[in-house]
């Protein structure tokens, strides 16, 4: 299997999958800087600001646990990713980062 071409960007389509997240892959992470420890995932709002969708799916990104004061954008902070405790943050699109996939809805 070539995962290059086969991986998506992970995303959250409801509570349930973010709490398992934030338990099983995200968990023991911890920063000084909690900027520093994010992880992509498939949501953007680059086409439509402020109406953020799940860039494989094209669906509607739903309620998501935004950090306080996010999303906070405008033309520059397209895309979205995830802190380590489960809460969402948008962003420039260029910024290096680490990222999660799924393949075949799972993670």
């Amino acid at each position: 299997m070539d995962f290059q071409k086969s991986c998506q960007l992970v995303e959250v389509n409801d509570a349930e999958e973010n709490d398992w997240i934030t338990k099983n892959v995200l968990t023991n992470v911890s920063c000084e800087d909690r900027y520093d420890c994010t992880i992509w995932t498939g949501a953007n709002d680059r086409e439509n600001e402020s109406y953020f969708v799940w860039e494989y799916s094209k669906s509607p990104v739903g309620d998501l646990r935004w950090s306080y004061g996010n999303p906070n954008g405008g033309q520059e902070r397209n895309c979205v990713d995830m802190f380590y405790d489960g809460e969402f943050n948008d962003r420039p699109c260029y910024y290096k980062n680490a990222y999660m996939c799924e393949w075949d809805g799972f993670l």
